[in-house]
Formats: structure tokens, sequence, C-alpha cells
């Protein structure tokens, strides 16, 4: 007996009022390409040297270099955390709008969209003592 795919159908994005394409997600299409860039940008060296780690450890211990498999380990997982902190500094240093403003590094844009990040995560209880604190105001 076949199983039925239980999985409920995507319900369509909605239509924008705004001329701009979106992607899938509800993502601006510029932003998603900006994103996009960023990641590869900061992200794609560290992941580089993620892959190249082992090679370059072979050659260095089959050279006499003294490297051990121990020492092998911590530097790929030291460039797997680099890489990874990369990646998303690489997507939070995107302005999130197309109006937003744009620098190189995104330093601005980072510490924005990493307290955005924050406000989105925190449950609805740490939101209510928030609002009862700044309700209550100084002692």
């Amino acid at each position: 007996m076949a199983k039925r795919n239980r999985r409920r159908p995507v319900p369509p994005t909605p239509a924008h009022s705004s001329a701009m394409p979106f992607t899938r997600d509800g993502i601006p299409k510029p932003v998603a390409d900006e994103m996009a860039k960023r990641l590869l940008i900061f992200g794609g060296p560290p992941t580089l040297l993620v892959f190249l780690s082992f090679p370059l450890s072979f050659w260095a211990a089959k050279s006499g270099a003294g490297i051990t498999p121990g020492q092998v380990l911590l530097i790929s997982i030291g460039f797997v955390l680099l890489a990874s902190g990369s990646a998303v500094y690489g997507m939070l240093s995107t302005a999130w709008t197309p109006d937003e403003a744009k620098s190189w590094l995104g330093w601005q844009n980072f510490q924005v969209n990493l307290q955005r990040l924050r406000n989105a995560l925190k449950t609805e209880g740490e939101r209510a003592r928030e609002q009862r604190k700044t309700q209550a105001g100084p002692k």
C-alpha cells in the first residue's frame, strides 16, 4: 500500500505592491543577490581553507614538518569555525532592505541586523519582562 504524501501544499507567495522582484522566500531580489555576494566574499576564502587544510597538512607532514593528526584536526576545526562565522557575518552585514545605506564592510548593517535577529529570537516571556521594566520606569 503506497504512503500518501501528508505534506501540506505551500501557499503561494502573496503579491507585493512594489514592482521589485522577490525571491520565493519573500526576500527582494537585489537583497538576495547582495547577500549571496557577501557570503561568497566573506565565507569563500575560509571555506576554501577548510578544504585545503587536509592536503596541505599531508604535504607538510610528508616534507618533515612534524605535524600530528591532532594538530591537523585543530587546524581544520579552526577553519570551519572561521568559515561559519564569516558566512554569518556575510549575511548579517547585508542591508536587508534595498533602501538602506550600504558599505563595503557593512558593520553598521551588521549591528542593526544582529539586534533584529536577537529581537526575533526572544521568547514571549522575555518581551513581557522588558515591557514591564520600561513601563515601571527607573526606581
